[in-house]
C-alpha cells in the first residue's frame, strides 16, 4: 500500500480510538477479524434440530379493551391496512401501498451466505438494503394480527402464514440478504413472536405452522450471539434489539437447552444498553427522536416480558427510562403530535400497534409514561380527551395501567415549560403565541448522526416551519448517498463551506463538535433569552454563538460570528445562513437593509426577515447574497444550487419539496446575524 493513503488510514484508525474509545475500537477489530477468518461463517451454520410449538407467554388485553380504544373510526382503518397487506401491499417506513417483497433473491438456491456479503464475496443487487430488510422485519404482521384479535376474519391469519411461509423458503437460515443483520432476525424475533400470540386461536394456526414458528424463532436466536461484538461496538439501538431478541426467545422457547443461556445474556445486555446509551436527562445516544422511539418501544416490550420472565428493572435503569419518556415529552408538538426531524430518521418503527400515522409520536410517549412513570403520577397532558386511538399501544404494551378515562385529560397543552436539556439542547415555549422551538446543543457520548449543532427547529399552532431535512436515504446513488446530514441544509451557520464536524464514512464524523446552552430567567421565573456556542469552527478562527429570544408576535434569532482567541483569524469570514422552510406559497422582500421571504402557512402569515449588523450598525442588504431554492432548483437570488438543495424528507425514502432560504456574507470578524420571524394569524 501506498505511504499516504497508510498514513491516512493510521490517521483516522487513532482519531476513531481517541474519540470513540478503545473499547468500541476493538470490538468492531474483533467482530471484522471473526468474519474475515471465516470463524462467524462456522458459527452459524443452517441447523437442523426440530423445535416444538413455542410457548404461550405474553399477556394480551381484553378484545373489548382495544374495541373501545379504537373507535369505530379507528377500527375501520385497521381492518383497511389489513385488508390491503391481505391482498399483497405494505406500508413501508409509513409511506404508501407497494407490493410486499419478501424474496429478494427468488426462491432458487444455493444463496450466499450472510458473512459473503460483509467479505464482498457475493453481488449485492440491490442499491439499499433497507428496501429489502424493512418487508422482511414482519412490522406489517403487528397489523394482521390485530386485525384478526379484533375481528376474527380469518383472511387475516391464513394471509400472515402463507407471508411466513413464503419467508422461509426464500430465505434459508443464514443465507442471503436478510440474515446479514443479527437486528434483522432480532427485530423479527419479536414480530413473529406477538403475531403468533395474536394468531394462536385461528384454525390456520395448524400444529404443523406452530412447530414451523419454533424452529424459526431458534434459527433467529442462533444468528444473534456469534456477531455480539458487532452490537456492543456499535454503541446504539443494534445492542437493545439483539439482546430484547435473546430474551423473548429464551421464553418462547423454555424447553431449548440455550432457553437459559438467552434469557440471561439478553436481560444483562440490555440493562447494560439502557444504561450506557441513555443519558441521565434521558437523552438517547443516537440523538434521533426516530431511534428514541425505537429505543422505548423495545423498552416497553422487554416491560411486559420481564414481568412474565419474573426480573425486575434496576432502579438505574428504571429511571433512566422514565427520564427518556420525558425527554420524548418535551420534543412532542401537542397539536400534531409530530417532533423534530433531529438525526437519523430510517423509518424504524418496529411494533405499529396503532392506528395513528407514522409521525405521530403519542402512542408511544403515552405507552412509555404509563409503564415507566411513578405510581399515581399524572399521564402526558399533551394527548387529547377525544382521542381513545392514542392509547391502544398502552393497552399491548404497558400492562401497569388500564386505559384512564377521557374526563381525566386536558385539553392538548405542552406538559413542559421552557427547559433545558442537558445534553441535547433548549426547548422553548412562545409566553404569548402557540408556538415553541428546539435549540440543538448536544454533548455526544456515542457518534453523533448530523453535524447540526445549533439548528433551530421551529413550531407553530401545530405546523412545523423550520425544518430539519431528515435523512431520505443512506445508500442511493450520488447524490443522494446520505447527504442530508450535512451542515448546510441544517438551519444553522457553515463557515467556508465546511460542516461542523469531518466526515469519515456515512456513519462516522470525527472532531466531534461539543455545545454548550444556557437559559436567562426573568424574576418571575419565566425564561428571558436563550443562548448557545459550539466549538466546530475554532480551527478556521471563528466562534458561532446563536442567540433566541421571543418577541409580541414572533421570534428573533441572532446568530454572531467572533474572533476564535486560540485561532485568530487574519482574513474576512465567509458565512452561510440556511433556514429550511415548507413548501408554501411564498414572495420575496425587497427592502434596502432586509434580506426575506412572506409565507402563506395553515395558521396565518409568515414575515421572515435576515439582515447583517457590523460594529453596532445594519449593514445595507448588499452585504448579503441572497437565494431561494426548491427541489434543486434556484427559484430567486443568485448563486450556485446543489441538487439536493430544497428537500425535506419526512420519513425514509420519501422525499418532498421544501424552500431553502441561504444568505451569505463575506466580511471581517466581529458580526451579526439577524432573523426575525414575525407570525400573523
Amino acid at each position: 500500500m501506498p505511504v499516504k493513503p497508510l498514513t491516512r488510514r493510521l490517521r483516522r484508525l487513532y482519531k476513531s480510538v481517541q474519540e470513540l474509545g478503545p473499547r468500541q475500537v476493538a470490538l468492531f477489530g474483533l467482530y471484522r477479524l471473526q468474519l474475515k477468518s471465516g470463524w462467524m461463517k462456522m458459527r452459524t451454520p443452517p441447523p437442523h434440530e426440530p423445535h416444538a410449538a413455542p410457548a404461550m407467554f405474553l399477556p394480551l388485553p381484553a378484545v373489548d379493551l382495544i374495541s373501545a380504544a379504537l373507535g369505530s373510526s379507528g377500527r375501520a382503518a385497521l381492518l383497511q391496512e389489513a385488508d390491503e397487506i391481505a391482498a399483497g401491499k405494505v406500508r413501508l417506513f409509513g409511506g404508501e401501498p407497494v407490493p410486499l417483497q419478501l424474496a429478494p433473491l427468488g426462491e432458487q438456491a444455493p444463496m450466499p451466505h450472510w458473512t459473503d456479503y460483509d467479505n464482498r464475496q457475493a453481488p449485492v443487487a440491490w442499491e439499499d438494503v433497507k428496501f429489502v430488510w424493512e418487508p422482511a422485519r414482519f412490522g406489517w404482521a403487528c397489523t394482521l394480527g390485530r386485525a384478526y384479535f379484533t375481528s376474527r376474519d380469518e383472511r387475516y391469519a391464513e394471509a400472515f402464514w402463507q407471508a411466513f411461509e413464503l419467508f422461509r423458503r426464500a430465505n434459508p437460515p443464514y443465507l442471503g440478504p436478510n440474515w446479514i443483520s443479527a437486528q434483522e432476525a432480532a427485530l423479527r424475533i419479536l414480530t413473529f413472536t406477538l403475531a403468533y400470540h395474536l394468531l394462536a386461536g385461528s384454525p390456520a394456526s395448524t400444529p404443523e405452522r406452530m412447530a414451523a414458528m419454533g424452529q424459526a424463532l431458534a434459527e433467529h436466536a442462533w444468528r444473534i450471539l456469534p456477531s455480539l461484538s458487532y452490537a456492543r461496538a456499535q454503541h446504539n439501538n443494534h445492542l437493545l434489539s439483539e439482546a430484547a431478541g435473546l430474551f423473548t426467545a429464551g421464553l418462547a422457547l423454555p424447553n431449548h437447552p440455550k432457553a437459559g443461556s438467552w434469557r440471561n445474556s439478553g436481560w444483562h445486555w440490555f440493562n447494560h444498553g439502557l444504561n450506557s446509551q441513555i443519558e441521565d436527562d434521558g437523552t438517547y445516544t443516537q440523538h434521533s427522536l426516530n431511534y428514541h422511539r425505537l429505543m422505548l418501544q423495545l423498552a416497553l416490550w422487554m416491560d411486559t416480558l420481564r414481568q412474565v420472565g419474573g426480573v425486575a428493572w434496576p432502579l438505574a435503569a428504571e429511571q433512566r427510562l422514565k427520564e427518556a419518556a420525558a425527554w420524548l415529552a418535551a420534543l412532542v408538538d401537542p397539536v400534531s403530535g409530530g417532533a423534530p426531524n433531529l438525526g437519523p430518521n430510517d423509518g424504524a418503527y418496529i411494533l405499529p400497534l396503532t392506528v395513528r400515522p407514522f409521525a405521530d409520536m403519542r402512542p408511544v410517549l403515552l405507552a412509555a409514561q404509563s409503564a415507566f412513570s411513578s405510581p399515581g403520577e399524572p399521564l402526558e397532558a399533551s394527548v387529547p380527551a377525544d382521542c381513545s386511538e392514542l392509547d391502544e399501544m398502552a393497552l399491548w404494551l404497558a400492562a401497569r395501567r388500564e386505559r384512564p378515562a377521557p374526563g381525566l385529560r386536558d385539553e392538548p397543552r405542552r406538559s413542559t415549560r421552557s427547559l433545558a436539556l442537558q445534553n441535547s439542547g433548549l426547548v422553548l415555549d412562545h409566553p404569548k403565541i402557540d408556538s415553541w422551538a428546539y435549540l440543538r446543543a448536544a454533548r455526544f457520548r456515542g457518534r453523533p448522526g448530523h453535524a447540526d449543532q445549533l439548528h433551530l427547529d421551529l413550531w407553530w399552532r401545530g405546523f412545523n416551519l423550520a425544518l430539519d431535512a431528515g435523512t431520505y436515504l443512506y445508500n442511493g446513488a450520488p447524490p443522494w448517498d446520505n447527504a442530508l446530514v450535512k451542515t448546510m441544509v441544517h438551519n444553522t451557520l457553515s463557515v467556508d463551506g465546511r460542516n461542523q464536524m469531518r466526515p469519515a464514512g456515512r456513519f462516522l464524523w470525527l472532531d466531534k463538535v461539543e455545545a454548550q446552552a444556557r437559559l436567562s430567567f426573568l424574576p418571575d421565573g419565566a425564561w428571558q433569552t436563550a443562548s448557545a456556542v459550539h466549538d466546530g469552527y475554532q480551527h478556521r478562527g471563528v466562534r458561532h454563538e446563536r442567540q433566541v429570544e421571543s418577541t409580541a408576535c414572533g421570534w428573533r434569532v441572532e446568530d454572531r460570528l467572533l474572533a476564535n482567541e486560540e485561532f485568530p483569524r487574519s482574513r474576512p469570514a465567509k458565512v452561510r445562513l440556511h433556514w429550511l422552510l415548507p413548501d408554501l406559497p411564498w414572495q420575496v422582500l425587497e427592502e434596502d437593509a432586509l434580506a426575506g421571504l412572506r409565507l402563506d402557512a395553515p395558521a396565518g402569515k409568515v414575515l421572515l426577515t435576515i439582515q447583517v449588523r457590523s460594529a453596532g450598525e445594519t449593514l445595507p442588504a448588499n452585504h448579503l447574497t441572497f437565494s431561494l431554492a426548491r427541489a434543486g432548483s434556484l427559484l430567486a437570488g443568485s448563486g450556485d444550487t446543489a441538487p439536493t438543495r430544497g428537500w425535506w424528507a419526512p420519513t425514509y425514502g420519501k422525499l418532498q419539496p421544501a424552500l431553502s432560504l441561504a444568505v451569505e456574507v463575506l466580511l471581517p470578524l466581529p458580526f451579526s446575524l439577524q432573523t426575525e420571524w414575525r407570525l400573523e394569524g
